[in-house]
């Protein structure tokens, strides 16, 4: 049976606060949201609520085991978190050819794999908090059109549909 799931990209933390701001980079796993973070986590919320009609405050989430997804779900207000490993930001030792060979629309097949174990084996949650090159990846494999660019803005809202 199919479901829906929201995929959301983490809000902006101070391991984007360099001065590739807005692309994905593989930061500090303790790395705190920025004041413009939160803001834009509370934004989520508010979204989520309005416009998906979600009862945050009552409606779990899963999360990377990162911190900046996690803020953001809070934030977001949130309160019943999950983490889980297969969310965590990729982690690549040469970032500037990953986002090179993502925008050329040839992932690395390890990125790949990553996806496709995560769809094959998915959080129980309808709605998960991860990271850009991940959503990246998902979308790649799912074939989800990106409106000409391959990563989702900081707390940008993502519907796919998983069997």
């Amino acid at each position: 049976m199919s479901r829906k799931i929201l995929l959301i990209r983490h809000a902006l933390s101070e391991a984007n606060n360099r001065d590739n701001i807005g692309k994905p980079i593989h930061g500090s796993w303790g790395a705190p949201l920025m004041d413009e973070g939160r803001e834009q986590a509370k934004e989520l919320g508010k979204t989520l609520e309005t416009i998906y009609g979600i009862d945050v405050a009552n409606t779990p989430v899963a999360v990377s085991e990162i911190r900046r997804a996690q803020e953001t779900a809070e934030y977001a207000g949130f309160t019943e978190l999950q983490a889980y490993s297969s969310l965590n930001e990729f982690d690549a030792d040469d970032w500037p050819g990953l986002l090179q060979d993502l925008a050329d629309g040839h992932p690395p097949r390890q990125l790949l794999d990553c996806a496709r174990e995560l769809l094959a084996n998915p959080p129980e949650e309808n709605i998960w908090i991860t990271h850009g090159v991940l959503i990246a990846a998902i979308g790649y494999v799912l074939r989800v059109e990106r409106y000409g660019r391959q990563y989702p803005y900081f707390c940008e809202i993502t519907p796919i549909t998983i069997d």
